[in-house]
Order: structure tokens, then sequence, then C-alpha cells
């Protein structure tokens, strides 16, 4: 997706994160940084979300009322709420 049409969409959070660990491996890839904007997830995108002490990256499975259900690459699903979602990830910089 081009980065004026993200922008075009763009609320009020950006940001970049660095990938450890290999939940989402392949299509997030560790040891790269990627961009995040704070606009409207959709089904299959990759979401960076809050937990009480860390920040994960999940994709987006399904959207649930005031949920949205994530999994991993090993297919194990998690259950957030709306609120600790940060943003979607949108760019892979390095």
């Amino acid at each position: 997706m081009p980065i004026l049409k993200l922008l075009k969409n763009f609320s009020k959070k950006i940001f970049f994160v660095k990938i450890e660990g290999l939940s989402c491996f392949p299509e997030i890839l560790p040891e790269k940084i990627y961009l995040v904007l704070d606009i409207k997830p959709k089904i299959g995108d990759f979401i960076v979300f809050k937990d009480e002490r860390e920040i994960f990256v999940k994709k987006l499975k399904k959207i649930k009322d005031n949920f949205l259900i994530l999994e991993d690459s090993f297919k194990k699903e998690y259950k957030i709420e709306r609120e600790k979602v940060l943003g979607k990830i949108v760019l892979k910089i390095t």
C-alpha cells in the first residue's frame, strides 16, 4: 500500500519496532525494523499491542466486538482488548 494513502488515514501515532523472536516468521523477520501506524486494522494485518510489561506483534485473525483474536506463526491464538492495540505494521524499514 502506498505511503501517501496510508498517511491520509493517519490519526496520531507513528513509531518503529525492532522485532525479536520468531512468532510471526516468515512474514515478519527478526532483527528487522518496521514502521507502525495507528490506523484501522484489517484481517491479516500484523498488530502491535502492549501487554502488562511487553510489546508484541501478532497477526489479526478475527474482530469480535471490543476484542481482537490474533495468532502467531505457531497457530497459537490470543484474545486482546482493542484498547491494548498500539497500531499495525505497514512497512519494513531495514
